[in-house]
């Protein structure tokens, strides 16, 4: 006699409420253990009756959640226009400890669930004033560090060295994905880091506010991937503020990452001196690349 056992799941995991129905037919009355595998999305039983394991893929699942980016308050590399993704790793200034200060306050009111940062100096130490009156940890990921611009790291930040940096930008901008910085990194593997870290981020979770403090190239490559073409207008023309907030919906999938652009690089909560602007890119650059850069360091 066969067993027909119809197994209902409710809230399989703390990453969504769906219903998922199982049908499983075994061919023993005598059925074994069930094992979930949250990370495949697969049930897994054993019928007791050989003891070998039998796969049934269950429907893909899906989150989505609030993700504040924000870009760090103003540091040195700022204001002598060096290149900074690693070894070149300053704290905050006067005027970006009031930057980050001001942020804070505006969010203090606002829930939020959880708190990362980019790995350097400057975005941790923004995440930590976002975090104090909320009480909540700040967890770093090494995917939200700032663009990979290998070489350029090391050189000096003179005009011919910023020119060869947007101008690899704007390859970018025009769907060169595989153009690389030298000893550097791509578009494509840029966006692959993100999304990993992005996935991390919303691990777990379903419908909460989630705050990333980091920089503003990661963040123009993040939400021009995810958000689709519609979101490179605002992207192109509007300045990316130190401390300015973007907020994007995040839905993660088993497949992909994606995004819907709520709004972008918001600065009206800074005042004073923390409201003064600092162009992302340093004067002496080109004319011809203006406008182009996605790295603000």
């Amino acid at each position: 006699m066969c067993l027909d056992l119809i197994v209902i799941f409710h809230h399989i995991t703390p990453l969504t409420h769906d219903l998922c129905n199982a049908h499983i037919y075994p061919h023993s009355p005598k059925l074994g253990n069930f094992l979930y595998s949250m990370g495949r999305r697969q049930l897994i039983y054993l019928a007791s009756y050989n003891h070998q394991p039998k796969t049934l893929e269950l429907m893909n699942t899906s989150t989505v959640n609030t993700i504040y980016l924000i870009r760090h308050g103003e540091n040195v590399a700022n204001v002598t226009g060096e290149f900074s993704y690693k070894r070149v790793d300053y704290s905050l200034t006067s005027k970006g400890v009031l930057q980050a200060a001001q942020t804070a306050t505006y969010l203090c009111e606002r829930h939020i669930d959880a708190i990362y940062s980019s790995p350097l100096k400057r975005a941790r130490e923004t995440a930590e004033a976002i975090a104090h009156p909320h009480n909540l940890s700040v967890d770093i990921l090494e995917e939200f560090r700032e663009v990979n611009v290998g070489d350029l790291e090391q050189a000096e930040p003179t005009a011919a060295n910023w020119d060869i940096h947007n101008a690899i930008i704007a390859q970018w901008y025009h769907g060169k994905l595989d153009v690389r910085f030298p000893n550097g990194e791509n578009f494509l593997e840029l966006i692959e880091r993100s999304k990993n870290g992005l996935r991390t981020a919303t691990q777990g979770r379903q419908g909460q506010v989630i705050v990333i403090a980091g920089h503003a190239g990661i963040f123009t490559a993040i939400v021009s991937a995810i958000c689709g073409p519609e979101s490179l207008p605002i992207i192109r023309q509007t300045r990316k503020h130190n401390c300015s907030i973007t907020e994007i919906e995040v839905t993660t999938s088993d497949q992909d990452v994606t995004g819907k652009l709520v709004e972008w690089a918001a600065c009206a909560h800074l005042s004073g001196e923390a409201a003064s602007f600092i162009a992302p890119v340093p004067e002496f650059t080109s004319e011809k690349n203006e406008g182009k850069t996605a790295t603000a360091h």
